[in-house]
C-alpha cells in the first residue's frame, strides 16, 4: 500500500464511527447557537442540523438539502469569495474559516461564520463537514466602531482645517488703511467681517466703541 492509499485509509470512518461522531457532535452543539452541516461531494446531498435553518429564521425543510439551497441565501457580493475559499480548501487542504452575509426570513442580513474541513467517509466519498455560527452581533458592533472611527477622523480633519484658518488669521494680513477691507489669497478685497466669518465661523454683532461715540456724536452734544 503506497503512502497516499494509507493516508486515505487513515481518515476514513466506519459507519458506526461516523454515527457516533455525528451523535457526539449533536450533543455538543445542542446547548450552543451553532449549527452543523455535512456536504457529500459525490452525491451532492447536504445534511444540516435544525439550528442551521433556525439561524436565519426558516424551518429546516425550507432549505433544499443541496449546496445551492444554502448559497441561494448568500449575499451576491459574498458568493465569489466564499467559492474561492471552499475551492482552496478542497484542493489544498486545511480548514475553511470564512464569514459572509445570509438573508434571513425577515429580510435582514445575518453575518455567518462557517468553519469546515474535508475528509473521506467509510465509502471513500469526499465529504465537507463543519459548523455554522451567527456572528451578526460582533460584526455589527465592529461596523459601528468603524463608522465612529471614520466620523472621528473626519472631525479631526475639520478641526485641523479650522485651526489652520485661525493660524492664517494670526499672521500678516494685507488690510486697506482707509476702508479696512482685507485682501484674500485670490487677490479679492473683502470686508473684515466677511473675511473672518468665512474662515472661522465667527458671527459679528455691531456696536459703537467709546472713542467713536465721542467722535461721531460730539456735534449733536454741542447742539
Amino acid at each position: 500500500m503506497d503512502t497516499s492509499t494509507e493516508a486515505a485509509a487513515a481518515i476514513r470512518l466506519t459507519a458506526s464511527e461516523e454515527r457516533e461522531r455525528r451523535a457526539r457532535l449533536e450533543r455538543v452543539l445542542s446547548g450552543s447557537r451553532d449549527g452543523y452541516f455535512e456536504w457529500n461531494q459525490v452525491t451532492g446531498v447536504v445534511e444540516r442540523s435544525a439550528q442551521v435553518a433556525a439561524i436565519v429564521g426558516l424551518p429546516p425543510e425550507a432549505i433544499a438539502p443541496t449546496l445551492e439551497g444554502w448559497t441561494a441565501l448568500i449575499h451576491d457580493d459574498d458568493r465569489p469569495a466564499l467559492r474561492e475559499s471552499v475551492a482552496a480548501v478542497l484542493t489544498g487542504g486545511g480548514q475553511l474559516d470564512v464569514e459572509y452575509r445570509v438573508r434571513a426570513a425577515d429580510g435582514t442580513w445575518r453575518w455567518i461564520n462557517t468553519r469546515a474541513s474535508h475528509s473521506l467517509n467509510d465509502a471513500g466519498e469526499a465529504i465537507v463537514s463543519g459548523t455554522v455560527t451567527d456572528v451578526s452581533d460582533r460584526r455589527n458592533a465592529h461596523d459601528m466602531m468603524s463608522a465612529a472611527l471614520r466620523r472621528n477622523i473626519a472631525l479631526v480633519g475639520e478641526l485641523r482645517q479650522s485651526l489652520e484658518q485661525v493660524t492664517t488669521l494670526s499672521g500678516l494680513l494685507p488690510i486697506c488703511m482707509y476702508c479696512k477691507k482685507i485682501r484674500d489669497d485670490a487677490g479679492y478685497w473683502e470686508a473684515v467681517e466677511r473675511y473672518v466669518a468665512s474662515r472661522t465661523g465667527a458671527r459679528f454683532s455691531h456696536g459703537v466703541c467709546p472713542d467713536c461715540y465721542r467722535e461721531h456724536t460730539s456735534d449733536l452734544e454741542e447742539e
